[in-house]
């Protein structure tokens, strides 16, 4: 359930520049003949539609199958704006491992995530899509899974289902004492910036409570009526991971953040809230690159994302 066009831009890969019958029997092997029932009524009809289309101005031959099957599509889902709605669409992930992956766990190395997504997300509409840096963190989490092990950890997503098979144990993160905090694509909305800087204050140094803690350029309380409101999730988004039961905390509770930089000043605001809130920020991309687990996603783009590391002066 990749988008359309992404499908449509690696079927003309494979055939030359063109959508060929090989590349259609491919397609109708391999992917919607075995999607049928599994993957989203709508999601196929808007995929045959464009494979059909983009065939068609090629005048090249359509496979008979295809046709039909798009027909069958047509008849079901006339009433296609009532099935909307609040009805959700089940995509799967699959992380791909090398086989010289050096994962022990034969579970994580054909890690499948389904995950209930809405249906606006078969037309890609903005918000309706795991973000680039989630995926990127996923990996990460993955790729590196003695980081992780045993930890108690916390978060809501992708990021949060992939800290399950590295053998990481799950908290609602009572004492606020982290060994790991996590977030991905947190830094991208300026008025959430001193909330989430105070919330990594407050899971980065052990030896503060929240009622100790500084305001980090935010007069509201994280909770009170005074937080951003506007649903950039900041809190929501960011994974905190604490000792469980009992394990010791680690002495220098560290957070990772992945994220696309899309305004300078945005990001040039954060690390002075970091600075104010006497935070140590390193910038890892160079130096700890994740595993390419999910070679097959013609929409995810590595490139662009840097990954942080964030710890107390």
């Amino acid at each position: 359930m990749e988008p359309t066009d992404c499908v449509m831009s690696h079927a003309r890969s494979l055939g030359g520049g063109s959508v060929t019958v090989d590349v259609q029997r491919f397609i109708w092997d391999h992917c919607i003949s075995k999607a049928i029932g599994k993957c989203h009524a709508l999601y196929l009809k808007i995929s045959l539609k464009k494979l059909i289309l983009e065939i068609e101005s090629n005048r090249d031959d359509v496979l008979d199958e295809l046709y039909e099957l798009y027909s069958e599509f047509m008849i079901s889902l006339k009433a296609e704006n009532a099935v909307k709605g609040n009805v959700r669409a089940l995509k799967y992930i699959s992380f791909v491992f090398p086989d010289d992956a050096s994962c022990e766990d034969a579970m994580v190395k054909k890690l499948v995530v389904p995950l209930h997504c809405s249906l606006n997300m078969l037309e890609g509409d903005t918000g309706c899509l795991i973000w680039p840096s989630s995926r990127f963190l996923s990996e990460f989490i993955l790729s590196f899974p003695d980081m992780f092990s045993s930890k108690t950890c916390f978060e809501v997503g992708l990021v949060g289902i992939c800290l399950s098979p590295v053998k990481a144990s799950k908290s609602v993160l009572q004492k606020l004492k982290p060994d790991i905090i996590l977030g991905a694509d947190v830094i991208y909305n300026p008025l959430c910036l001193p909330h989430l800087v105070r919330v990594l204050s407050i899971l980065l140094d052990k030896t503060k409570s929240s009622s100790q803690l500084p305001r980090v350029g935010c007069d509201g309380a994280i909770g009170s009526s005074h937080d951003c409101s506007d649903g950039c999730g900041a809190r929501d988004a960011v994974a905190a991971c604490d000792s469980a039961g009992n394990a010791s905390p680690a002495e220098h509770p560290t957070a990772y953040i992945s994220s696309v930089i899309r305004n300078a000043n945005t990001f040039d605001h954060f690390l002075a809230l970091v600075d104010e809130a006497n935070l140590a920020i390193t910038d890892l991309t160079g130096t700890l690159q994740p595993a390419s687990l999910l070679p097959y996603m013609q929409s995810y783009n590595r490139s662009s994302i840097r990954l942080f590391e964030l710890s107390s002066k």
